[in-house]
């Protein structure tokens, strides 16, 4: 009767056990799923900032030349000046995504960090989010 009793208590907590870490895999499944998203959008980001450059730097031959030639007509100071307007408005763009790009890598690598540090979170699946941390910042 107490080896019932104790075989009894031992499938309990095997039951919670395997509940905690169903419940462990599935936070780390959705994990992975963000991290991927994340890495995505992250990707996106980075294709738009080498598209704005690339433009940048167009449009900067294009209003070097403009500078060169010296015209002083009206057409050429209008179009030198909205060509400085879409220099400095790609410019602020370019800025602008840099910093999203940079804030939402803090905020992954915060939230990575955060699941890692849980003291609830098995070793096994703290060793791969490490691995998964390494590899985030080595992207």
């Amino acid at each position: 009767q107490k080896l019932e009793s104790v075989v009894h208590r031992l499938r309990i907590e095997n039951s919670h056990a395997l509940s905690d870490s169903n419940a462990l895999q599935s936070k780390n499944s959705l994990l992975q799923k963000t991290l991927a998203h994340s890495r995505q959008q992250y990707s996106l980001l980075q294709t738009e900032q080498n598209k704005l450059q690339n433009h940048n730097k167009y449009l900067q031959r294009r209003f070097h030349e403009w500078q060169n030639k010296s015209k002083e007509d009206d057409d050429d100071v209008a179009s030198v000046t909205s060509l400085q307007s879409q220099l400095q408005s790609l410019e602020d763009t370019q800025m602008q995504l840099q910093r999203q790009k940079h804030a939402k890598r803090r905020k992954m690598q915060k939230i990575l960090e955060e699941v890692i540090n849980d003291p609830s979170l098995s070793s096994h699946l703290r060793t791969k989010l490490v691995t998964l941390l390494t590899d985030f910042h080595d992207t």
